[in-house]
């Protein structure tokens, strides 16, 4: 199977010697920055980038063509481990150098969720978050921590009827990246913890919960394998699932022998139990000074969370610079 991911146009220009601006657009959803166009500008120990898209498709689980097996986007926002699409989005982010090692760093993304289930229509989202990062010539690591809202859902889920939300859910999170040169090996990690607060309107029928959900995953990548300039990497993923948390609700089952109402309390375990596996291999050449070849492909298990469910995915193409 082949398809097109686009491509990104940019344009790279000095405004004096220590400062430069870069613009860059695409009318590919799947891209880096989705259909839409992004500027950013970079001086000495400080950068900063907004950027506007009319719909950016998620890459959580399709192989992507990339040396790391994960696009830019989902790594930093929430919003793509949750729907496979979002639009009219509107994302900024700065980032200041403290020293030669350490940096901290400031971003928002907002716009409205498509296709998170198959009831719901569009809805807002809004994700704030800070970062601090540390690096040297081995490696790195990034910490950040965020808020992210969602109008009438949590975390992707519809609710409604009894269960109908008193308010947009909320839910906090930490996301860690880091990697390190082991030799001519590169080994990445990355892990997102969410805690949802689930505040429902009518607590006479469910109570108000939390929920906690995860997702992580591992690559490793090395360079001039088979080729001058060739990348070949592994990566391992496991996309977001409730790991724990549940929904208490009550209801009226007959009477009891005084010929009171019997209330009954069921508890309603959200954590999932076959987590959703996905194993990848990519590989790149190039085949020209900004040409490069690319074969990806990917194997599911337990596909959605749901056990023995599985999928294979294969992407190949060209990916070119201008």
């Amino acid at each position: 199977m082949a398809l097109n991911k686009g491509a990104v146009a940019s344009h790279r220009q000095a405004l004096n010697a220590n400062v430069t601006h870069q613009a860059s657009w695409s009318n590919s959803a799947a891209s880096r920055i989705g259909d839409g166009q992004s500027f950013g500008i970079e001086g000495g120990r400080y950068d900063a980038e907004i950027g506007f898209a009319h719909n950016q498709r998620s890459s959580a689980v399709m192989p992507l063509g990339r040396s790391d097996g994960h696009d830019k986007h989902y790594q930093q926002t929430i919003w793509p481990k949750i729907a496979p699409q979002a639009s009219d989005l509107a994302s900024g982010n700065a980032a200041f150098d403290l020293n030669d090692h350490l940096s901290v760093g400031a971003y928002f993304n907002q716009g409205a969720l498509q296709g998170a289930n198959h009831r719901s229509d569009a809805y807002d989202f809004q994700d704030y978050a800070a970062s601090m990062t540390a690096y040297n010539n081995k490696g790195g690591a990034s910490l950040r921590f965020g808020r992210f809202a969602e109008d009438g859902h949590f975390l992707g889920a519809k609710a409604e009827g009894g269960y109908e939300l008193a308010a947009g859910s909320g839910s906090s999170y930490v996301h860690l990246r880091a990697h390190r040169m082991i030799g001519d090996l590169r080994v990445e990690a990355h892990g997102t913890q969410i805690k949802t607060t689930v505040d429902f309107a009518h607590n006479s029928f469910v109570d108000d919960t939390h929920l906690n959900a995860s997702e992580y995953g591992l690559g490793a990548l090395r360079a001039d394998v088979f080729a001058t300039g060739d990348k070949v990497a592994i990566s391992y993923k496991q996309p977001l699932a409730v790991t724990s948390g549940g929904i208490t609700q009550h209801s009226v089952r007959g009477y009891t022998a005084a010929g009171d109402y019997r209330v009954v309390h069921d508890r309603l375990d959200l954590a999932v139990d076959k987590r959703h596996e996905m194993l990848q291999l990519d590989y790149q050449v190039p085949l020209a000074r900004d040409v490069r070849w690319f074969v990806s492909a990917a194997t599911h298990r337990n596909w959605g969370n749901f056990g023995g469910r599985g999928n294979r995915m294969y992407l190949t193409g060209l990916n070119a610079r201008f």
